[in-house]
């Protein structure tokens, strides 16, 4: 298993996405408001910033999308974003999971 997590810099194509999602069966998704603004105690805050970079923007209002998948989930996810997002309008990567607990 993996976790899956999509770093979508426009929050207008949300609503499309989870809906595409929904179509395949693609459940139980976790969404995080990430509201992030440069300012001055912030800018030099690597942890925070560093992955916005790829995005190429500092002032955003993006979605974090988490959810917990297997291989063909995984490519069904990615297909979809590809399908329906420009790039450099998402960030997707997956994170191995070695100890689950809690699902079915």
């Amino acid at each position: 298993m993996k976790l899956a997590i999509i770093i979508l810099k426009d929050e207008d194509k949300l609503e499309n996405i989870l809906h595409q999602f929904k179509k395949e069966d693609l459940n139980n998704l976790t969404i995080i408001n990430s509201d992030f603004k440069i300012t001055n105690h912030n800018k030099h805050n690597r942890i925070y910033s560093s992955i916005r970079t790829f995005l190429d923007y500092e002032n955003d209002e993006s979605r974090i999308i988490l959810n917990i998948v297997n291989t063909k989930q995984k490519t069904t996810m990615k297909e979809i974003l590809k399908d329906n997002l420009e790039n450099r309008q998402y960030i997707f990567f997956t994170v191995d999971i070695n100890d689950l607990e809690g699902l079915e």
